[in-house]
């Protein structure tokens, strides 16, 4: 397999055993090639939110909660360039900030259903109060 995939015999197996973050695309789709599936059937969520156009996602995320990269970039906690790199696809969002942005995203539907029920802003909502107060 690991052969066909272009790769050595401990690559593949740091494929296999998940230890890596991110995986190439290449290598994948030529296993998903040997094994008759679409490669997003390899892919766990994180490799999924790459595959998928992490920057897209992100900047949508942002918006929609109507923050400056600046802002958002602070609530990762991560510098604004980096999260500028995310946004254009020039860098991957690594894993623990990925569970991060997971995070931000639950908290957004929370803070939508708190709106619902009076909350005028993002940054009302108890769930955001409760949630920002942890840290990742």
């Amino acid at each position: 397999m690991a052969i066909a995939m272009g790769v050595d015999r401990t690559t593949y197996s740091r494929y296999e055993e998940n230890v890596l973050e991110a995986y190439p695309l290449d290598k994948l789709a030529k296993a998903a090639e040997l094994f008759h599936v679409d490669v997003t059937a390899l892919l766990d969520d994180y490799n999924l939110f790459l595959y998928h156009g992490q920057g897209q996602q992100i900047k949508r995320l942002r918006k929609s909660l109507k923050l400056t990269q600046s802002e958002f970039a602070k609530y990762m906690g991560v510098p604004l360039g980096t999260l500028k790199k995310w946004e254009q696809n020039r860098a991957n969002i690594q894993k623990k900030s990925f569970e991060k942005f997971l995070q931000v995203q639950n908290v957004k539907s929370d803070a939508l259903q708190a709106s619902e029920t009076g909350f005028e802003s993002f940054s009302e909502a108890p769930a955001l109060k409760n949630r920002t107060a942890q840290k990742v």
